[in-house]
């Protein structure tokens, strides 16, 4: 599948961003909306952090492993996430740099690497789901990181 990219500006400087994407847990304070009943091993940050999570849609309720791959200070997390019971390779990065009148640009860009044959051919119409989703995600990473002190998962 071709990427699929959002961004938006949160008004945090990219180290605090950086510091609370770094922390897998806290993903479902703003993906709970698409990834359900997650649980989590590993490390609490960083490289190695791992989760497992359902994709809960009307269609599909797959299960998928999501690691941390990467963490770069302060500018990107990149997590790969393994579904279809090994068939699917889902790749999605959160790039953070410094907005132009302060504050932090996000871009969320997601894309299956692999993928079975019977899922390429619904690619198209994933393609404006997974845009939809990831600006909700975005949307609600920024009100919860806008808010007096934003809370780390733990």
């Amino acid at each position: 599948m071709k990427p699929v990219a959002v961004s938006l500006v949160i008004d945090r400087p990219p180290d605090e961003v950086f510091a609370y994407l770094n922390v897998l847990r806290n993903r479902p304070q703003f993906t709970d909306h698409y990834l359900v009943e997650w649980s989590f091993s590993g490390p609490p940050r960083g490289v190695g952090a791992k989760a497992r999570t359902r994709i809960h849609t009307s269609v599909a309720k797959d299960w998928i492993d999501v690691e941390v791959v990467e963490a770069t200070t302060p500018e990107r997390v990149v997590e790969h996430a393994s579904g279809a019971k090994g068939k699917r390779l889902s790749i999605t990065s959160y790039a953070l740099s410094p907005a132009e009148r302060g504050g932090t640009r996000v871009e969320i860009e997601a894309y299956d690497e692999k993928a079975p044959r019977t899922e390429r051919v619904m690619h198209p119409v994933q393609r404006p789901w997974l845009r939809k989703v990831n600006a909700k995600a975005l949307r609600r990473l920024k009100e919860n990181l806008e808010g007096s002190d934003p809370v780390e998962g733990g």
